[in-house]
């Protein structure tokens, strides 16, 4: 064989999984089968209300770790969809992190409607409005087409707070070379 033989480095290794238990083992794995169920259906809630029914127990890490996973994989769609069944859920206390990733969910996928109401709703619950709550709120604006609204954001951040970050100025840099081209 000699030279014509694969070489132990250009060869693929199969990953070993590594549980802490039996219980992380199980852990994991429903997660992994709760994942490939959403990824087929197309449809998270869908799942997740199945699951419900079955009366299996959803536990929060397993959203916690879902709804970080589809961010991750910037399935914006799928996070809006688990976030928005979230907020009408009486086990899940949803609170101002949910709100800003509803929010941001509801930017990256240009719909600014959702993302204003997002906005209302956060003030009515009394969260101080956030350079986040705001940067989301523009990039929909951006990426809805709404251009001079986006920029009206933006002045508005600098001139009376909250205070633009550099992913707002990035984002609004990217706006305004999307009119450009």
């Amino acid at each position: 064989m000699g030279m014509l033989a694969p070489r132990k480095f250009l060869q693929k290794r199969k990953k070993q999984e590594v549980f802490r238990d039996a219980a992380d083992e199980a852990e994991q794995k429903n997660w992994r089968r709760l994942m490939n169920e959403i990824e087929e259906t197309g449809s998270a809630v869908a799942v997740l209300r199945s699951e419900r029914m079955k009366n299996r127990e959803i536990p929060k890490d397993l959203v916690l770790g879902t709804l970080v996973r589809f961010k991750q994989l910037k399935k914006w769609k799928l996070v809006s969809e688990i976030l928005e069944w979230l907020r009408n859920q009486t086990w899940w206390n949803f609170g101002e992190m949910d709100y800003l990733m509803l929010i941001t969910a509801y930017g990256k996928q240009g719909d600014f409607n959702r993302a204003e109401k997002v906005l209302s709703l956060i003030n009515k619950k009394g969260y101080a409005p956030s350079v986040v709550s705001h940067t989301a709120l523009m990039e929909a604006y951006g990426r809805g087409g709404r251009y001079n609204n986006a920029e009206a954001i933006f002045r508005r951040m600098k001139s009376s707070g909250p205070e633009p970050s550099a992913v707002t100025y990035q984002i609004i840099l990217k706006t305004f070379v999307e009119v450009l081209f």
